[in-house]
């Protein structure tokens, strides 16, 4: 009997069912409802919206790597020590970060993923 929804209903103390009016139910949920969508809410795409939305994102996910490999061939022509220079700062930038955690934490071992 009690498996009866509990939105329009109420039971007392005697287990006796009663009415509830809108009035009681603002004192029962006295916090607002979550609100659906409604017209802001964009509509879903469609299975092949879908699918061009991800082949559209895939070919400007290419198209990035695409530029950042010319820039990168166009740096390593204008200047031949850009390579050597990526590597040193690459590892020294490493070292920095280890010896920081190092100092931090207090663990030679904590630091190495």
């Amino acid at each position: 009997m009690r498996n009866e929804s509990a939105s329009a209903k109420s039971w007392d103390r005697t287990g006796a069912v009663r009415r509830l009016d809108a009035g009681t139910l603002g004192a029962i949920y006295p916090c607002h409802m979550a609100k659906s969508g409604g017209p802001n809410k964009p509509a879903k795409l469609t299975r092949p919206e879908k699918k061009a939305a991800r082949k559209a994102k895939r070919e400007a996910r290419r198209e990035t790597w695409r530029n950042m490999r010319q820039a990168f061939s166009l740096t390593r022509k204008g200047d031949p020590r850009f390579v050597p220079y990526l590597v040193m700062f690459s590892v020294l930038a490493t070292a920095i970060v280890y010896v920081v955690v190092l100092l931090i934490t207090g663990s030679v071992l904590l630091p190495i993923p």
